[in-house]
């Protein structure tokens, strides 16, 4: 989990740096390993830095250099450089650096998902979200055609919110850090259509609170050019439902994509932990990584869970059984008052 933000100014002027810094300072949480920001002309880029996969190589903001390429007819071209930003972690972004390398790509690390997508971007633009798979938020200032690139995953797991206005655009992984990072003189008025939603609800359907602040739907792009001009496009849908599978079928099924998925989503270069209410979601996924740890020989999962004060709302004796019954190593951490964070 870490957090990113970036403004781009539409009238080539370099953002402040000290903006990006105040939104950044409100997601310290989400990165504690540090945090960065850098300018690239009206684009400026920051991240707080929370490592997962080849952490001594992701660094953000990352950037490639500009690489003059020949074409088929002999003719030569330029591609400009290109910068990133990125929450979140590729599941497959060791076969997709296997088939770019194919192609001719150099890379400098030797496993950073958060350089394989620039390369990816590099070969397939706005279509590389269609070959990507995993949980994900990240910006890619393309500075030769001055284009901002935006991108959400799938389900919508990592949050990704942005607020245009007539002199630029400004994105966050949180809508607080946008709140902390506005021009001079601007201010933000609560959404009142929002408001009565959430006050009918207790839900805002995608809504914000905060009138002028938008999240990015999931499964969708966006890409804001240095006038200000945006094309928004939906990249992914869920398949249809198949009215023909067997009961049987349908749990072969549903096992082979759940361990799939938490096969991918295991990959790690620093210890793995799993919550674990002791509910049905958490205890599948659970028991699923336990499961691929022990055929990989790393041993016992390492699960979390609260244990509430009050027992109308506590789960934690269920989790520990099933922790006990999937043979991983149980931490609850109990919520009182005092350690509310």
């Amino acid at each position: 989990m870490s957090g990113i933000a970036g403004i781009l100014r539409f009238d080539a002027a370099t953002p402040d740096p000290a903006r990006l810094e105040a939104m950044l300072c409100a997601m310290h949480h989400r990165g504690p390993q540090g945090r960065r920001v850098e300018s690239f002309g009206p684009c400026t880029l920051g991240a707080t830095h929370l490592s997962i996969i080849d952490a001594k190589a992701a660094d953000q903001p990352l950037s490639i250099d500009a690489i003059g390429e020949q074409s088929h007819d002999g003719r030569c071209a330029t591609l400009g450089p290109l910068h990133i930003t990125f929450n979140g972690e590729i599941y497959n972004h060791r076969d997709l650096r296997s088939k770019l390398e194919k192609r001719g790509h150099r890379f400098r690390s030797t496993h950073s998902d958060t350089e394989m997508l620039l390369h990816g971007y590099r070969q397939w633009g706005t279509k590389l979200p269609r070959h990507i798979q995993g949980m994900f938020a990240f910006a890619i200032w393309d500075q030769q055609h001055g284009q901002l690139f935006l991108c959400r995953d799938r389900p919508g797991v990592k949050p990704l919110f942005f607020m245009r206005t007539a002199r630029s655009v400004a994105f966050a992984s949180l809508a607080g850090a946008l709140m902390r990072g506005l021009e001079p003189g601007q201010a933000i008025d609560v959404d009142s259509d929002a408001l009565l939603t959430f006050l009918r609800y207790g839900y805002t359907f995608g809504q914000s609170l905060s009138a002028g602040i938008e999240a990015l739907p999931p499964a969708h792009w966006m890409t804001i050019d240095a006038k200000g001009g945006v094309v928004q496009e939906r990249y992914w849908q869920p398949p249809p439902i198949s009215r023909t599978s067997t009961a049987l079928g349908a749990v072969e099924s549903l096992r082979e994509v759940l361990t799939e998925a938490v096969r991918l989503g295991g990959e790690s270069d620093v210890p793995m932990g799993c919550f674990l209410s002791g509910g049905l979601n958490s205890s599948v996924i659970a028991a699923l990584a336990q499961e691929q740890l022990s055929l990989r020989g790393g041993g016992k999962l390492q699960t979390f869970s609260v244990a509430m004060p009050d027992l109308a709302y506590d789960e934690s004796q269920h989790a520990r059984m099933v922790a006990s019954h999937i043979g991983a190593e149980h931490h609850a951490i109990d919520a009182t008052p005092g350690r509310a964070f």
